[in-house]
């Protein structure tokens, strides 16, 4: 973990930003220090405040929710100070969450998957339950797509607003664009959850 830290503030830095690592690791408190940290630290230092971070800054095209848009500009995959990071096998994982009593569910996949979406159809092909459709990040073309593939493959439908706090201001607990027509797959899905946690499995 901290070897990525140090790879991405390395991008960040030949990028033309600013970057106050000790300052970080010391907002950290001991947690794995997150691109969203990074940039928060960042926003609250005058020194850190380069050009390049203008667009987050208050009043700038991306300041809307700072700290998450600088993570998805910046440090998502295939953006320009991407640090890979080693993940456990799929297929482990959705074993590790069924051993565990969990139902696997492939979160947010139109943000994760945008323009290869069909890759949550391999997901539910290869052990996950249930696919998120409904979110604050899907467009409705995608909820459609994403309905269509849970019913098609008799997977359940999850719905989530991805709130995180003073990552997300703009995101509030609970809310997020559905439709009415499927809420009864979402209650369902609500009660298996509530039943599996009774049986403790």
């Amino acid at each position: 973990v901290m070897a990525s830290f140090g790879a991405m503030v390395d991008n960040l830095l030949k990028l033309g930003f600013r970057v106050d690592a000790g300052a970080v690791l010391a907002a950290a408190d001991g947690k794995p220090p997150t691109g969203e940290l990074i940039a928060e630290v960042m926003l609250s230092d005058a020194n850190c405040h380069t050009p390049p971070l203008r667009p987050y800054m208050e009043g700038g095209e991306r300041s809307d929710m700072p700290y998450i848009n600088f993570y998805l500009d910046y440090f998502a995959q295939g953006r320009p100070a991407f640090v890979p990071v080693e993940y456990m096998d799929y297929r482990d994982a959705v074993e590790l969450v069924r051993d565990n009593g969990g139902v696997p569910v492939v979160a947010h996949p139109g943000l994760n998957f945008r323009g290869r979406e069909e890759t949550a159809g391999r997901l539910l092909d290869r052990g996950a339950a249930g696919l998120e459709v409904f979110n604050n990040y899907h467009t409705p073309e995608q909820a459609v797509y994403f309905t269509s593939l849970a019913l098609s493959k008799g997977a359940s439908m999850t719905c989530g607003s991805d709130f995180h706090g003073k990552t997300k201001p703009r995101i509030v607990v609970g809310r997020f664009p559905s439709d009415s027509r499927f809420d009864s797959r979402l209650s369902d899905f609500v009660n298996h959850i509530h039943v599996i946690g009774r049986q403790g499995v």
